[in-house]
């Protein structure tokens, strides 16, 4: 990583890690179905033991999480800094047409996760199912392979969000730096989020739900805002701020206090409250006419 590192060097680790994760999803997938063996039925059983019943609360729950998530996921900072670095629109579009394939892995990790019930009914945690049936099937070489594809797979996340949390300290919170000081203050952020990460891994156990939780929470209030600042004319900055704070507070109290809202996601609420924040005040109090974000002509770049 480090040979390679820069602005693209999360593409270039991303490519590697889908290569070696796909392949041993698959891999393992298929061995698993050639040495399955006993009945089906069982295995039915066993699955149908594990899994959670299904009631009105947490179906409002899945799908108010999706909504949530479908829409946080397209605006979250390492999540569209390709348009900062992609050549074109049509590179853009050509990575983006491939995305559906991850879609594969599905079928053959359900195979893998009904293999450990009837074969390693014993496995804990429930995370550790993927790589304890690897072991089980495969050579040592390709376990490493497979290790090696979930290690990149975290690297990756982790440089795409400190190529994205680097600048938005360097560029925003800490104004008016030149270059030199601006690479300097995103190294420091970096290091600092890597290490919070780290202390923050061997902590908790439930790190990952809760950290997945609260970011959609405080990431996705960016949303009416961000529309705002696309569409609307007289939309004013304070009622954008105003909306932020107050979708993200109403998302973590209902959350920290387990609230019940009938299983309605609480970043769903809050970015309720957020919205009506934005365009009530957009109604009762507009602010200047301004040029909207989405009017503008677009500037083609080329990075060096």
């Amino acid at each position: 990583y480090i040979a390679i590192s820069g602005i693209r060097a999360s593409a270039y680790v991303a490519v590697l890690k889908d290569i070696l994760l796909i392949a041993a999803i698959l891999l393992t997938g298929l061995v698993a179905m050639a040495h399955w063996s006993g009945d089906g039925a069982a295995v039915a059983q066993a699955a149908l033991k594990q899994a959670a019943q299904p009631s009105l609360n947490s179906d409002v729950f899945a799908i108010t999480t999706i909504l949530l998530q479908s829409a946080g996921f397209c605006i979250v900072p390492q999540t569209c800094a390709y348009i900062f670095t992609a050549r074109s629109a049509s590179a853009v579009r050509r990575a983006q047409v491939t995305m559906p394939l991850y879609m594969v892995m599905f079928p053959f990790l359900t195979a893998i996760a009904y293999f450990a019930l009837g074969h390693l009914p014993h496995i804990a945690p429930a995370n550790d199912v993927f790589p304890v049936v690897a072991k089980a099937l495969l050579p040592a070489p390709l376990v490493g392979m497979v290790l090696a594809g979930a290690a990149l797979a975290a690297l990756v996340v982790l440089t795409g969000v400190c190529l994205a949390i680097g600048p938005l300290v360097a560029r925003n919170l800490v104004p008016g730096l030149n270059d030199n000081q601006q690479r300097q203050w995103s190294k420091v952020v970096m290091a600092l989020y890597l290490l919070l990460s780290i202390a923050g891994a061997a902590t908790s156990s439930q790190l990952m739900v809760t950290i997945n939780n609260l970011y959609y929470f405080g990431m996705t209030q960016f949303l009416p805002g961000m529309l705002g600042i696309l569409v609307l004319r007289r939309l004013r900055p304070a009622a954008i701020i105003a909306g932020i704070l107050a979708g993200d507070a109403v998302a973590i109290a209902l959350y920290e206090f387990a609230i019940p809202v009938g299983g309605i996601n609480p970043g769903f609420i809050g970015l309720a409250a957020n919205a009506a924040i934005v365009f009530t005040t957009l109604y009762l109090s507009p602010g200047p006419d301004r040029r909207p974000a989405a009017s503008m002509p677009l500037r083609a770049s080329r990075p060096a």
